[in-house]
């Protein structure tokens, strides 16, 4: 499969489109200098450096990134350790990495365990953020709505901070990337963030108009 293909795939496995890097790029220039903000990686672990307290994180595109763990760092998911010490044995493992950032230094704020290969990718643009129903729909590039259903523990990312899922429906229409987990039936998010830099296929082939909520 060229990268081509791979970017403009609508679900492919986490190891093949492992996101992040592209939205923090956009985002480096116009970020203000000295201001703490609040964002999220989703990565695969590459490695565990316990005596300076960090960990490495690989995108998509291979470029990895270096994380500030601290003793406030919280650590969530099934079979994910309760401390750095215990994180080697999970290298390898698909993350999602909740970290503040000042200046050039990113600190993990919380660690989200979710194993090999757990995680899945879809692409589109946003159609519709329902907090009551807890479901977030995107548009495909064939122009398919696809439902997920969200839960307290999904994060929402405009590339800027973190907000609520009822804020984010203030991007529908723009361009997303939805990382996810099958649980029965059920697409479960784990992680949303704007797709600043999405690829041309998407842009051109996604319908626009209204969004039929999907039955």
């Amino acid at each position: 499969m060229t990268p081509q293909v791979v970017r403009c795939a609508v679900v492919v496995g986490l190891a093949g489109a492992l996101g992040g890097t592209a939205s923090v790029r956009a985002q480096e220039s116009g970020m203000p200098r000295g201001r703490v903000v609040e964002r999220t990686f989703a990565g695969a672990l590459v490695r565990v450096n316990s005596t300076a307290n960090r960990i490495s994180l690989r995108m998509m595109d291979g470029v990895q990134h270096e994380l500030i763990v601290t003793k406030s760092t919280r650590f969530d998911g099934a079979g994910c350790p309760a401390t750095l010490f215990d994180l080697p044995q999970h290298t390898g493992d698909d993350l999602i990495v909740v970290f503040t950032e000042d200046r050039d230094e990113k600190t993990a704020t919380l660690i989200k365990c979710f194993g090999p290969d757990t995680l899945k990718v879809s692409e589109g643009l946003l159609a519709r953020v329902d907090p009551l129903t807890r479901r977030v729909v995107i548009r495909t590039v064939y122009g398919d709505p696809v439902p997920f259903r969200f839960t307290e523990a999904t994060t929402f990312d405009t590339g800027a901070r973190l907000v609520p899922g009822a804020a984010f429906m203030a991007h529908q229409g723009e361009p997303v990337v939805v990382y996810y987990t099958i649980v029965g039936e059920h697409r479960i998010v784990a992680h949303v963030r704007l797709n600043l830099e999405p690829p041309n296929c998407r842009l051109e082939s996604a319908p626009g108009g209204t969004v039929e909520w999907p039955t």
